[in-house]
């Protein structure tokens, strides 16, 4: 696909596992392709992945996509019912460290919002801006 840039977002857990994960970032970084961090649903399901931050290419891309275990595997009819989950501030701080750790490492970087319920994807993404500035204000640097 060059010149394009190509990023790949895993859907099993076994491409993240503590076995696999050097071996699958090393694949990317080996062909200049974006490893996709996700926040997902904090469950014992092969399709939740856990939260792993790492840049294999000149572009970091997280993509957000709700903790709503209730939905996460459930066949729904929309994908905004699926991905329905507001995130609270806390959440997103843990996110500020690994992000500005991946905007270091990469020339550019994107974090997606794809809780696509009502208008969460945007405020969602003001608040990590908010938290972002408020973090970088601090005479601290992010908070962990």
């Amino acid at each position: 696909m060059a010149p394009d840039p190509v990023a790949v977002e895993f859907r099993h857990s076994s491409w993240v596992s503590p076995e696999e994960l050097p071996r699958t970032l090393s694949c990317l970084s080996e062909r200049g392709l974006t490893f996709v961090p996700v926040d997902t649903p904090r469950l014992d399901s092969p399709s939740a992945l856990p939260p792993v931050s790492a840049a294999t290419s000149n572009i970091a891309y997280v993509r957000f996509h709700g903790r709503n275990a209730s939905t996460w595997n459930a066949r729904t009819t929309s994908a905004a019912e699926r991905f329905k989950y507001l995130y609270s501030e806390d959440e997103l701080a843990k996110w500020i460290e690994p992000l500005t750790e991946l905007q270091a490492s990469a020339e550019t970087t994107y974090a997606m919002f794809n809780n696509c319920y009502a208008d969460y994807a945007p405020r969602n993404a003001q608040m990590l801006l908010d938290l972002r500035d408020r973090a970088e204000e601090s005479p601290q640097g992010p908070a962990e």
